[in-house]
């Protein structure tokens, strides 16, 4: 029977500040963080990963762009998107 500690998290965000205070607070948990989408991604071919953390503005991809990409191989996951920015067509773009 797994439990709540056997959650694996991915964060990715381009802010090393932000990804070190996303793995202080949840570092009770297994959590890997990248700074790049292209290294997340590639990271994602090889190990499996519950919930994603990921940060809106980003380049060269979005966080939008990224969780769409994670939609192509996994099916089941929860996800969190940061934004800083208050944009009117987000709600849109995520639909």
């Amino acid at each position: 029977m797994s439990g709540l500690k056997d959650i694996k998290i991915m964060a990715i965000d381009d802010e090393p500040s932000i990804l070190f205070a996303i793995k202080s607070t949840l570092s009770e948990y297994s959590i890997e963080t990248y700074s790049d989408p292209e290294a997340a991604l590639f990271e994602l071919k090889a190990n499996p990963y519950d919930i994603f953390i990921v940060d809106h503005v980003m380049s060269p991809r979005s966080g939008l762009d990224l969780l769409k990409e994670i939609t192509k191989s996994y099916t089941h996951y929860s996800s969190i998107l940061l934004s800083a920015y208050i944009e009117k067509n987000l709600l849109e773009e995520m639909a």
